[in-house]
């Protein structure tokens, strides 16, 4: 079920992963730009990108260098999914899917505050 409370556009306070042997990392600095929305049927996009990202030389992103390209697309990560939020359970729960090399599936379930 979705909820009108959480419809919108959000931001992260920060990002962290955290490591199956208590290592916690911060892949994307400390402090990422990201935005996150919600829509009222249960759809979600997003896009992460690190801390102290480098600037294009060009002001033309089309004009950029292979290793330009590369640094810019290995700083950040854009995906959409679905969501559901169970707000008697404290849960939000995401299904997000990101696609191109290293595609994966992601369910992660966050608290709720109403």
């Amino acid at each position: 079920m979705t909820d009108s409370r959480l419809v919108g556009a959000w931001g992260l306070k920060s990002y962290e992963a955290i490591r199956s042997d208590g290592r916690v990392l911060k892949p994307y600095g400390d402090a990422p730009s990201d935005k996150t929305v919600y829509d009222a049927d249960g759809n979600l996009g997003v896009l992460l990108m690190s801390s102290g990202r480098e600037k294009f030389e060009s002001d033309n992103p089309a004009r950029s260098t292979p290793e330009e390209a590369k640094g810019a697309m290995d700083q950040m990560m854009a995906c959409c999914g679905t969501y559901e939020t169970d707000y008697g359970q404290g849960i939000v729960t995401r299904r997000l899917g990101k696609y191109g090399p290293g595609a994966y599936f992601h369910l992660r379930r966050a608290p709720a505050k109403a």
